[in-house]
């Protein structure tokens, strides 16, 4: 019996310059994975590389607000933080991982299985030779990509936020260094786990028709945002430091669930142009992050201001007014995002991504273990 999947290819014929796919790639697609002697991978390679540098840069601002916001104290100018020995280690033996483990394609790969290959195959959509522009108008007015650009500003706001300034929150409660890394560290470890649980939970309910993709989509983001919502709401109006630590690690943490979410919903929406639409909720997500702790630096810098009438407890630093104010901002971010894309949006392949094309020759990914079907099917043709 014939796989269904690898039998839906869009006609050489129809793959015009209308954004098209095939599922065979052309001599030109592959022809583009070459360029200046460098084959794709180690392309990619070189701009992880410079990426990780980055990162590892970055996270050394990190630890250096950890030891300013700490009691003075001489520090050696030749001496280099550990973190930044950790972090740039860490990154280097993922590169070399990648260097060794990478290829071009399944067929290249000298450890792949030959049903592993044919999931690949099968779940693996190629651009066609011929390309159409990007339906910028229809795309821009439509409704589920604002809620994904909505989302996306929501998701920037808040964790570049936590990222920048969760130490200085922190200390306006005088914790020590140590208990301040540690707690900023939770909201994070959290926010991995449940990400990975809310591929498992949604992949459950779509699979087994529980719910639709659209639905499925809309409760683990709307239960995400929710939750880091309501945290942050409330974290604006309380003055105990372990009440803020519970808080911020149960909303950030929360947020994980929002990755088979909104994140995932990219590729519903418009498969071939998936690109365009990630690097534009992309920026988006950029721009918030820039805005959130200017915005806060803010707020720290008229703290006086900001008192409203209020006493401040004792052994407390009168930052926390700053605090609440951004957090209260942060939480009103995040329920307009959360309502937004509760109303609008769709797990649906929309009509802009199609125009032309049969929409039984491209459908939507339907759940993030799609390969997991494919796989099934493939076991199933060998028993028959």
């Amino acid at each position: 019996m014939e796989n269904p999947r690898s039998s839906k290819t869009v006609p050489e014929s129809s793959a015009s310059t209308s954004g098209k796919y095939n599922k065979e790639p052309t001599d030109d697609s592959q022809g583009t994975r070459f360029g200046c002697g460098c084959s794709y991978s180690w392309t990619i390679v070189v701009l992880l590389s410079v990426a990780m540098i980055f990162s590892h840069f970055q996270r050394i601002n990190l630890s250096v607000t950890l030891l300013s916001v700490a009691p003075s104290e001489e520090l050696n100018a030749t001496t280099i933080s550990p973190i930044a020995d950790q972090v740039g280690g860490a990154c280097m033996a993922w590169t070399i991982c990648w260097m060794v483990f990478s290829s071009d394609t399944p067929e290249n790969h000298p450890y792949i299985s030959e049903q592993e290959m044919m999931c690949l195959k099968n779940e693996t959509v190629q651009l066609s030779a011929d390309w159409k522009s990007t339906p910028w108008a229809s795309m821009l007015r439509s409704k589920p990509f604002i809620a994904l650009c909505l989302c996306s500003f929501a998701k920037g706001w808040v964790f570049d936020l936590l990222l920048a300034e969760a130490p200085t929150f922190l200390n306006a409660f005088n914790l020590t260094v140590e208990e301040i890394g540690l707690f900023s560290a939770l909201p994070f470890a959290l926010r991995l786990a449940l990400s990975y649980l809310s591929a498992i939970i949604g992949d459950y309910f779509i699979n087994r028709n529980i719910l639709s993709q659209t639905t499925a989509r809309k409760l683990l983001n709307t239960i995400g945002f929710g939750t880091e919502a309501a945290c942050l709401f409330s974290m604006g109006f309380i003055y105990s430091g372990s009440a803020c630590v519970i808080l911020l690690t149960i909303g950030s943490g929360t947020a994980g669930l929002y990755v088979s979410g909104w994140q995932t919903n990219h590729l519903d929406l418009a498969p071939q142009y998936v690109g365009i639409l990630v690097a534009v909720t992309q920026s988006m997500s950029n721009l918030a992050g820039i805005i959130g702790p200017l915005l806060a630096t803010y707020f720290i810098s008229i703290r006086g201001k900001l008192t409203f009438g209020r006493e401040i407890p004792p052994n407390i630093s009168e930052d926390i007014y700053a605090w609440h104010m951004t957090f209260l901002i942060s939480a009103l971010i995040d329920a307009t995002g959360c309502a937004f894309y509760a109303t609008f949006a769709s797990g649906d392949l929309q009509p802009w991504a199609t125009e032309e094309e049969n929409p039984e020759e491209l459908s939507p990914v339907a759940s993030t273990s799609g390969a997991k079907s494919s796989y099934n099917a493939i076991n199933q043709n060998k028993i028959r």
